[in-house]
């Protein structure tokens, strides 16, 4: 019972899920001990103008980008709320809140921290620029209230009329407007502001580097939609096919002839913009392999995508995977996926469950091509399956067992 919840159940969300509770313990036991700091005071009588100074500088700054965080964070998922509503089923809702339970968390500590640390600086010490810090957080406040409440109506516009995602235009523009205030305003409000300006430069270029290299690696590019629009249906076998909705087998009854079954394996597809080539060159010679061969089936047989990004130039596996399954609808023929050691990596767009959804929802009854069953038998791993292969009298011509490698469990199959 509990292997099959834990199937049923994501593990990096159990992951989250107890992150959660662990972090209320130690936001709880933190608070408690500044709270004590804040009665006894314990600073105030040796004030030092340089130190506290320095403080000043630290926490202000601090506690400002952590409330900028926060607005980011709570908007980022209202805005995938939106999102979700638009285009996909409202159950999923709760999934996505779940998933960034643990990051709520995490900002809500290190903002409440900073709160509490401010606060008691403030009460400890007279500095001089109290009332600026005072000014400059009521306007941060009213400012990105303003700008997400603004930046949500118009995400929500365009994403219901327009399919236009604006998810990322909307964050780059309020995380350069972070950049710009900790450059100005946040700088000014600094007792050092030389020593400010290196240390910004160079932590929001050291983040922007890997954060904006991300996302570039991760989002959906369809330079290869064009072509793959362009390839004609070739499909001329005389095959059945049905789906048992209870076990989940699919049957391919061969009406005359010899079935023909093409496997491919590794087509590594990017789906990125530095992928385009090399994804343009595996599809070409994947058409020519259909095409000369005329298969009744396909198989691939692992690492459709190649989601590494030092590699590949992407970290995407969610476009080429969406462009491969149009390439073989369009092409008309019947086809089955088996997981590779490449397909789900852990720093993908799109995780292993993400995956199999998204293959549930290019199958059989939408696609009339890709064979991904929808029921699991009781199997360790995802997409095991079974194809039969009859003849046009019912009998059994063969069974094709297909059976995921379980390369991302973290267990050697001879262990089991």
């Amino acid at each position: 019972m509990i292997s099959l919840w834990i199937r049923e159940y994501p593990i990096d969300s159990l992951f989250y899920s107890g992150l959660v509770p662990v972090m209320s313990v130690i936001e709880f036991f933190f608070i408690k001990k500044v709270r004590n700091i804040l009665k006894t005071k314990e600073l105030s009588d040796y004030p030092d103008e340089e130190r506290f100074n320095k403080l000043f500088d630290r926490y202000s700054r601090r506690l400002i980008n952590w409330i900028l965080i926060s607005f980011l964070c709570v908007f980022d998922f209202l805005m995938r709320a939106v999102l979700l509503g638009v285009n996909s089923k409202a159950s999923e809702l709760q999934n996505a809140f779940f998933d960034n339970l643990l990051a709520f968390q995490i900002v809500a500590f290190f903002l409440i921290k900073n709160i509490h640390i401010t606060k008691w600086l403030l009460s400890v010490y007279e500095y001089s620029k109290k009332a600026q810090l005072s000014k400059l957080i009521k306007r941060v406040l009213i400012g990105s209230a303003i700008y997400w409440i603004i930046g949500l109506l118009v995400f929500f516009g365009f994403e219901y009329v327009f399919v236009l995602d604006l998810y990322t235009f909307l964050t780059g523009i309020f995380n350069v407007a972070i950049i710009v205030l900790n450059l100005t305003l946040i700088r000014n409000l600094s007792y050092n502001k030389k020593k400010y300006v290196r240390y910004v430069l160079a932590v929001v270029m050291a983040i922007a580097l890997v954060v904006g290299g991300y996302e570039y690696l991760s989002r959906d590019i369809w330079l290869t939609q064009p072509y793959i629009n362009s390839i004609p249906n070739i499909y001329d076998s005389k095959c059945t096919i049905s789906y048992d909705e209870e076990s989940g087998i699919y049957t391919i009854t061969k009406q005359e002839g010899d079935f023909k079954i093409l496997q491919l394996t590794d087509i590594h597809l990017g789906g990125g913009a530095l992928s385009y080539d090399k994804d343009m060159k595996a599809l070409k010679a994947v058409y020519k392999l259909l095409d000369r061969t005329r298969p009744d089936f396909v198989i691939v047989t692992g690492d459709l995508v190649f989601p590494v990004g030092y590699a590949s130039f992407s970290f995407n596996n969610n476009a080429p995977v969406q462009q491969f399954a149009a390439f073989m609808r369009n092409l008309g023929i019947p086809w089955a996926f088996t997981y590779g050691n490449h397909d789900t990596e852990s720093y993908a767009a799109m995780n292993d469950y993400e995956l199999d959804d998204l293959y549930k929802t290019l199958s059989w009854k939408t696609s009339k091509t890709l064979m991904y069953p929808y029921v699991q038998p009781d199997i360790m791993g995802r997409n095991n399956q079974l194809i039969e292969l009859r003849n046009s009298d019912g009998s059994l011509n063969q069974a094709l067992f297909l059976i995921d490698s379980n390369a991302y469990t973290g267990v050697v199959l001879s262990e089991l």
